[in-house]
């Protein structure tokens, strides 16, 4: 994704199966909005202390 144009601010992303997070917080340094979910209770927890 750093190898495109610059995003505009305010977009939004969603992703799905996020596992830790690691994805979803990669997004989020871009810029993004990111709302990210995970059917697995131990993976959100863990994300959420992150």
């Amino acid at each position: 994704m750093t190898n495109h144009e610059p995003f505009a601010s305010g977009q939004k992303a969603l992703v799905i199966g996020c596992g830790l997070g690691d994805d979803a917080e990669a997004i989020a340094s871009l810029g993004f909005e990111v709302t990210a979910f995970d059917i697995s209770p131990t993976a959100i927890a863990w994300c959420q202390e992150r």
